[in-house]
């Protein structure tokens, strides 16, 4: 499987990934992570030309401050791409008030036997998880830290190579104290 992994911290960009899968059996998975007061208009798009492909979007953010995000992900299932699957999921925690997280989820269906699935969670940090943490005697700004940690390596757990991983890890070192 081809690995692509996308790290945006507190940048203003745009930026695009456009694969096509042109093999039968071929296999792609992106992981974009996106924190801090970032300025993106992001375009992920996979195309499957072949039969039994399969893809992976997987997008995780931490926005705040006046962050605002903009992610069109796309997956277009081409005549002949029978038996072909693709997944298009992100999570974004918004830090602040001001931040904005927009995502366009596409699937395009030219073949009939596809599998495709897609979803966007987008919030606040649970209200219950801090209180059920800080019941356990840990203060609110660890909660918080521990609660974006965690949704951090949920997106490095999707990393299969070991030195994209590692990599990701560097670049968000400050996010995983």
């Amino acid at each position: 499987m081809k690995e692509i992994v996308k790290i945006y911290v507190n940048e203003n960009r745009d930026d695009s990934v456009e694969v096509v899968l042109t093999e039968p059996g071929e296999s792609v998975r992106v992981v974009a992570f996106y924190v801090g007061e970032c300025h993106l208009n992001l375009d992920y798009k996979i195309i499957h030309e072949a039969p039994n492909t399969t893809s992976e979007i997987y997008a995780y953010g931490i926005l705040d401050g006046v962050a605002e995000k903009n992610l069109t992900m796309t997956i277009d299932f081409k005549r002949g791409s029978v038996g072909a699957e693709g997944t298009e999921k992100e999570e974004v925690v918004l830090m602040s008030n001001d931040a904005k997280s927009h995502t366009e989820p596409q699937i395009y269906c030219g073949e009939e036997k596809v599998h495709g699935v897609h979803g966007a969670s987008v919030g606040h940090l649970n209200e219950r998880e801090i209180l059920y943490l800080e019941s356990r005697g840990i203060d609110e700004r660890t909660a918080h830290e521990m609660l974006v940690r965690a949704k951090i390596v949920a997106g490095l757990n999707k990393i299969v190579d070991q030195k994209l991983r590692a990599e990701a890890e560097s670049k968000l070192k400050e996010f995983l104290r």
